[in-house]
């Protein structure tokens, strides 16, 4: 969204609600990341460039629920946890 204005800038949102979010320390990137329970078996992770307003990738990761996200300082790597059962 467009912070002024509330506007959405582009499309790509998550198909359920977000679980995780992360931004890289420059402000370039942005990542967002939904349970697999909301969409159909794999948890969604998406990566927007904040600057463009633009979904850089858009993938089904896995069978379980992230639980946390970061950037590493660079800005160009990022790692996830996910939950596991039993």
């Amino acid at each position: 969204w467009d912070t002024q204005t509330g506007e959405t800038l582009s499309g790509g949102g998550l198909l359920g609600q977000a679980n995780v979010a992360a931004i890289s320390a420059d402000g370039r990137y942005a990542l967002a990341a939904c349970s697999p329970a909301e969409v159909g078996g794999n948890a969604q992770l998406r990566i927007w460039d904040v600057e463009k307003g633009e979904l850089i990738t858009g993938e089904g990761v896995t069978g379980r629920t992230v639980v946390a996200a970061a950037f590493a300082p660079d800005g160009r790597t990022f790692a996830t946890a996910e939950q596991t059962y039993g």
